[in-house]
């Protein structure tokens, strides 16, 4: 048995995906040829996911689902499966049109370039065993944009068994709760700190792409009647792309300060497979609802162990700056979502804290000496260090 053509079904007006043919019909048979049909396509855009898969036995069938990832919770928008030995070499194909629209303009080094949404999706494949009662299984996450046609997305799958719990720990699918981090001010962009007759250079553009780690759990069981799931626990599962909507600087500024994110948004979902196992699954992921996102600064207290990174030399008044790739959590927050079980009892569900990236190429931050005349008369360098190797968490010391 090949693989059976995925079915497409249209997701709601907020999960702004307009439904599409998947693998062997194209995405221009969607729209009648008339002139309102071509003001549709202009302001869609299509896109491809090519998934590639490795891991299941070749005699189980392999079931792959498509989720959409809404502010409204996860919408599963396509759907496929085949045995395992009949998976495309070339990849499974799955086509959609995504809406083109712009957020606004972000200028990078001088160039002016139209920001446009972007729109996550989690990709879940599975097979089961049902004479060893055994679960194969692999999930992943790809960030799409209008300006980007193909994806491809590699998913190896893992044999699953861990712990057993009784139904009425396990939630319901089709729930979904949205969080907002006013300050999620434990997580470090930037960070720095200079003496006095120097100072910070520091430049986050608005729209800079935030990947945010994005973490499922996953319940299943065979036999629901016998009140007995298998927890798979927490895991991360990837990153999700966040566009943020403020920015900071550029410009100069001394003392020690870092720079973090404010108003992130995230969605914690709940979804469901019935075929040939039971399975809820958890979606922790971020999304960004009220397009408040900007940067906001606190006092920053420097590392201990750190890394020489450049040297200033008297008298060089000469800006010294770096484009890399930051982003790490002080500490984590605790924080817990109410579901309903399939039992229909409330259960709390504590989550996991996600880390983020910076995308390097957009963020500067540099160090230079303003004024030689308050270093103190011995000092010949302004010696600038990195905490561990992170060259976006810098402080620096005169020395002689």
């Amino acid at each position: 048995m090949g693989f059976a053509a995925a079915k497409l079904k249209r997701a709601d007006d907020e999960g702004k995906v307009v439904p599409a043919i998947v693998l062997s019909l194209t995405l221009i048979a969607l729209f009648p040829a008339a002139q309102s049909a071509l003001a549709a396509l202009e302001r869609t855009a299509p896109v491809r996911l090519r998934v590639l898969m490795e891991g299941f036995p070749e005699h189980l069938t392999v079931y792959v689902s498509v989720y959409n990832l809404t502010e409204r919770g996860a919408v599963r928008v396509a759907r496929a499966s085949g045995l395992a030995s009949a998976l495309p070499p070339d990849g499974l194909i799955f086509d959609f049109a995504i809406h083109r629209r712009p957020l606004g303009v972000t200028e990078i080094k001088g160039v002016k370039k139209v920001r446009y949404e972007i729109y996550p999706f989690n990709v879940f494949a599975y097979a089961y065993d049902a004479e060893r009662r055994e679960l194969y299984a692999v999930s992943a996450y790809a960030t799409v944009s209008p300006e980007q046609y193909e994806y491809v997305i590699e998913l190896k799958a893992r044999k699953l068994h861990s712990a057993q719990v009784s139904a009425d720990q396990v939630p319901k699918p089709n729930q979904y709760q949205e969080i907002l981090d006013v300050s999620a001010d434990d997580i470090i962009i930037v960070a720095c700190s200079v003496p006095d007759g120097a100072s910070c250079y520091v430049k986050i553009p608005a729209g800079i792409n935030v990947p945010i780690e994005a973490f499922e759990r996953m319940y299943w069981t065979d036999d629901p009647t016998l009140q007995t799931w298998t927890d798979e626990g927490w895991s991360s599962t990837g990153y999700v792309g966040y566009t943020t909507d403020g920015g900071c600087g550029p410009g100069y500024r001394g003392g020690s300060l870092y720079h973090y994110p404010t108003n992130v948004d995230y969605v914690v979902s709940t979804v469901g497979e019935t075929t040939p196992v039971y399975i809820v699954r958890v979606l922790r992921y971020p999304k960004n609802i009220n397009h408040n996102t900007n940067i906001g600064s606190n006092p920053w207290t420097p590392c201990s162990d750190s890394t020489l990174v450049t040297q200033i030399s008297r008298p060089d008044t000469l800006l010294y700056y770096w484009q890399k790739y930051a982003g790490y959590r002080l500490h984590l927050k605790e924080i817990t979502v109410t579901f309903v079980t399939i039992t229909e009892k409330k259960i709390p569900i504590p989550l996991p804290s996600p880390h983020i990236e910076i995308e390097p190429q957009y963020i500067e931050l540099g160090v230079k000496v303003d004024d030689w005349s308050k270093a103190p008369s011995n000092a010949n360098y302004l010696k600038v260090y990195a905490c561990d190797n992170e060259n976006m968490w810098v402080h620096a010391h005169y020395e002689p």
